[in-house]
């Protein structure tokens, strides 16, 4: 890496199906080594949040591991507003169903 991307990381970047599964790849981008689970990632015309992060690591010798990949889950931003707001509706539709609506 030159000094441009000193505290750079490569990191590949995908998206997860409704059903759990890794849809695809996103891309390989050169992150910032700290990027982690609630960063928001701008790609293009779309916004994510990184849901899940898993670095690779690689043995450098004299008790010593080096990062040199960065795997990031990602939802669009989006997504996770309509999830949170279909949660509150399934809360509230329980509590509802078992009268504490109105304690």
């Amino acid at each position: 890496m030159d000094g441009k991307y000193a505290n750079g990381i490569a990191a590949s970047i995908f998206s997860r199906k409704s059903d759990g599964e890794l849809q695809k790849i996103l891309g390989q981008f050169e992150l910032d080594k700290n990027t982690n689970c609630g960063d928001l990632l701008d790609i293009g015309e779309r916004e994510f949040e990184v849901v899940k992060a898993r670095a690779q690591f690689k043995y450098a010798g004299g008790k010593r591991f080096v990062m040199v990949r960065k795997i990031l889950e990602v939802k669009e931003i989006t997504r996770i507003a309509e999830e949170a707001s279909l949660q509150r509706l399934m809360t509230k539709k329980d509590e509802s169903s078992t009268g504490k609506s109105f304690e």
